[in-house]
């Protein structure tokens, strides 16, 4: 007894250094973002003339390379367009690169080489907020804070909009789960949205969505297990939201895109093959092989597999 007393104390330090080494480096990532430059449109000249491209065209990436480390390039060479009221998913292995594309689009980084073009220009020569501002974004991390429903709907509205936060609600086939809620509009969310299930998470983030109503979505599609009812109400959610909208879709579950324009299936940093649903399975290529693997594994652990294989 004495001696199993003794190491208990022991322990508990092991714990706690392992506590101090997790804040020490959390603390270093906070100090890090404090201490980068602000990014704020330079002048352009250094970058060169921006390719010229139709008024109809909402973003669009020419012969973009980037990476996160210096001689490892996550995009090589890529060149797409996206057409106002397009909506364009993304698909690929984990790593092919389809998250940074999104990254790029909000300049989160800038590119190695090549233009990155919102509205015909190049992101580098316009001011982050009024680039961002064009941006409706829905994570696939989805964010709530403490508060309340309405908070977190109309979150950055100085004077949220109740009856618009409702309609929002209403669209995207959450007023029910809200409004059986105690205080309705008024109900609690715990940090991270604690006490809501991970669909009901979701559907709010849509509704949040459509409050700010942005001409570009970016939707990077949860990969969380959820029942099937829950998924067919995001599902009709999705079309909602990206009703009427140029919205780039980066998919983990197929079953969601078979109604995009155009899907883009990159491989290793490059687009490899482009075009709808049904012209792709008959290509027989990369992403008839993504789709036969998902499916396969369906069945057995509800698209678990899969996600592996899609997700990135």
């Amino acid at each position: 007894e004495y001696i199993r007393r003794f190491f208990v104390p022991i322990r508990d330090l092991s714990q706690k250094y392992t506590i101090v080494q997790s804040s020490l480096a959390a603390a270093e990532r906070i100090f890090g973002l404090l201490d980068r430059d602000e990014l704020d449109a330079p002048e352009d000249v250094e970058h060169g003339a921006p390719p010229s491209v139709d008024d109809d065209v909402a973003f669009a990436f020419r012969d973009v390379t980037f990476g996160y480390r210096e001689g490892t390039p996550v995009l090589k060479g890529v060149s797409l367009t996206a057409r106002r009221g397009e909506k364009i998913a993304v698909v690929g292995a984990t790593g092919a690169g389809k998250t940074t594309v999104t990254a790029l689009l909000l300049r989160l980084h800038d590119v190695w080489s090549g233009h990155v073009l919102v509205d015909g220009q190049d992101v580098r020569a316009m001011p982050v907020t009024e680039l961002r501002r064009r941006f409706g974004v829905v994570s696939q991390d989805i964010f709530l804070f403490a508060g309340t429903v309405l908070d977190n709907v109309a979150i950055g509205d100085p004077v949220p909009d109740r009856a618009r936060a409702e309609a929002c609600l209403r669209q995207v086939g959450a007023w029910d789960l809200v409004e059986r809620r105690e205080g309705g509009l008024d109900a609690r969310i715990d940090e991270r949205g604690a006490n809501w299930s991970a669909g009901e998470r979701q559907l709010l983030a849509f509704a949040r969505a459509l409050y700010v109503d942005r001409p570009i979505l970016i939707l990077d599609e949860a990969t969380a297990s959820i029942d099937s009812e829950t998924e067919a109400r995001l599902q009709k959610a999705i079309e909602r939201v990206l009703e009427e909208r140029t919205s780039i879709i980066i998919a983990h579950r197929l079953s969601t895109i078979r109604e995009a324009d155009r899907i883009l299936v990159f491989h290793k940093g490059q687009i490899v093959e482009e075009g709808t649903h049904d012209e792709l399975m008959r290509a027989g290529g990369v992403y008839a092989r993504l789709h036969s693997l998902q499916f396969e594994t369906e069945p057995e652990a509800r698209g678990a597999p899969a996600e592996a294989v899609a997700a990135g």
